[in-house]
């Protein structure tokens, strides 16, 4: 799952925090295939305005999540979500 390299992120930053040297001494490799350790651009719109575009491939449910679910509300629900702000873009000049 894509939140499962986000985990792993904290607990390296975690252990390395608390135990200096313990990834060097028990972590011989890390292969992520799919997670988002960059984070995920998707992440950002729905931040600022709520919108999920992946809604459009639902038709009628997406429809119906829309007349009951408005913009606003959701926009509130992904503000109050921690793991969406874990997603955002990240890097620096080292990455970009």
């Amino acid at each position: 799952h894509s939140m499962g390299v986000q985990v792993w992120l904290h607990f390296m930053a975690w252990v390395e925090h608390h135990e200096p040297g313990w990834i060097d001494k028990h972590i011989e490799g890390f292969v992520s295939i799919g997670g988002p350790i960059l984070g995920a651009p998707a992440a950002v719109p729905r931040l600022l305005s709520g919108e999920i575009k992946d809604l459009i491939d639902l038709g009628l449910l997406g429809r119906l999540l829309d007349m009951y679910v408005p913009l606003s509300l959701r926009r509130m629900l992904m503000r109050s979500w921690g793991s969406v702000y874990q997603l955002l873009p990240r890097g620096g000049t080292k990455v970009w």
